[in-house]
């Protein structure tokens, strides 16, 4: 079965300079009532990069699974991932044209069926594109609960890049912890990215977004909302900041829940987030499952 669906556009952000940046409203978003999926149908989030430049895009992806459980498909806008096995890596797919999806360890394995892929493809007619991708079956928006609370932490990978007018830095990767506390009857939530380590000086210590909205599904940043990244000794970080000639920037957060443990609660929740400006670019990957 194929999917069709939107591209989560990234939304416009005027960075003015500032380090708490509100967001505007999103090009393209979804309606908050959906339709339940089928039991083999698969949602997610792909934060992207284009090979050799630094062209960053958060994307919405969907998929399926066969019968007997392995995956099927990825839908990655105008790109369908025609899974098959990877006989030399386990847990791996490759596709066409070099194509690939290959587990990402720490990750994986956190909550029940989500899979957090390495995601290579080149499209037929267009450039390669790599990144780190989160797919599970999503919990059906109908059950997903009207009131009530609740929290969730889990690993997050993190990736922030220096730019400039010359080539990009060297990518930083970092990992963290984030945790996210919903509350249902209000449908908003605020996801925080803690205790992050990595090889050399971490360029900030926190980040923490708030507004974020519970719609259908999913849990997605929605124009009312803002970021905000932190140094250890609480003083703002401008990371990705607007440049001397430009102050357009973009911020998008979009993650999906996935299980149910009764009462409409979801189990976990996982996706990624997108900052980016002239003089950076930060991304990470999440998966998190519930504290209560």
């Amino acid at each position: 079965m194929r999917h069709r669906f939107f591209v989560a556009v990234l939304a416009g952000l005027a960075l003015c300079g500032l380090i708490a940046c509100e967001e505007q409203p999103e090009a393209m978003a979804d309606p908050c009532v959906q339709a339940d999926p089928s039991k083999r149908d698969l949602g997610g989030s792909y934060v992207r990069r284009q090979v050799d430049t630094p062209s960053y895009a958060l994307l919405k992806i969907a998929g399926d699974v066969r019968r007997n459980g392995r995956l099927s498909s990825i839908v990655i806008g105008d790109y369908t991932f025609d899974a098959r096995i990877d006989r030399e890596t386990e847990g791996a797919f490759t596709a066409a044209r070099g194509s690939s999806a290959v587990p990402v360890p720490a990750l994986t394995g956190v909550a029940d069926d989500v899979v957090a892929y390495d995601l290579t493809y080149r499209p037929r007619f267009g450039p390669l594109f790599q990144g780190k991708a989160v797919l599970g079956p999503p919990t059906p928006p109908s059950q997903i609960a009207a009131s009530g609370a609740a929290s969730f932490s889990g690993p997050v990978l993190l990736e922030a890049v220096r730019l400039g007018s010359d080539a990009p830095g060297p990518t930083q990767k970092l990992t963290g912890q984030a945790r996210i506390v919903v509350q249902y009857g209000t449908r908003r939530a605020i996801a925080t990215i803690t205790d992050l380590a990595g090889d050399g000086p971490l360029p900030f210590a926190q980040i923490t977004w708030t507004g974020l909205r519970v719609c259908g599904a999913r849990l997605v940043s929605t124009g009312q909302g803002a970021f905000q990244i932190t140094a250890a000794d609480g003083g703002r970080v401008n990371f990705a900041g607007a440049s001397e000639t430009s102050s357009d920037g973009a911020a998008t957060f979009d993650s999906r829940f996935f299980g149910t443990r009764g009462a409409g609660l979801p189990t976990s929740v996982g996706g990624a987030l997108l900052i980016l400006g002239d003089t950076g670019a930060l991304s990470a990957v999440f998966v998190a499952n519930s504290e209560n």
